[in-house]
């Protein structure tokens, strides 16, 4: 199982856009009634990882973003939310 995810964002927007990404995989992990261990069992992740996801603290890599997506069954919203996450990383404008 993976431990550490990558690293922490670095300036204010990837912060909030990463605190975002987590804020939505909290809901759709709630909402498929999976916990934190659970979600990090299914994905190779550990818990902790996780939770680090979750409280927007590490980067979330594209690929997991997809897996987490499918496994919650998500829609496309942490895609989304991990592309925007990204681009705020580059300094890219934010989409709408």
């Amino acid at each position: 199982m993976t431990e550490v995810t990558g690293s922490a964002p670095a300036d204010a927007r990837s912060v909030r856009a990463w605190r975002v990404f987590g804020t939505r995989l909290r809901h759709w992990r709630r909402r498929a009634g999976l916990t934190q261990a659970q979600v990090g069992a299914r994905v190779g992740y550990d818990h902790t990882a996780i939770s680090k996801l979750e409280h927007g603290s590490r980067r979330t890599p594209l690929p997991l973003a997809r897996r987490l997506d499918g496994l919650l069954a998500a829609g496309g919203d942490l895609v989304a939310a991990c592309e925007e996450a990204e681009r705020a990383d580059a300094g890219e404008p934010a989409t709408v």
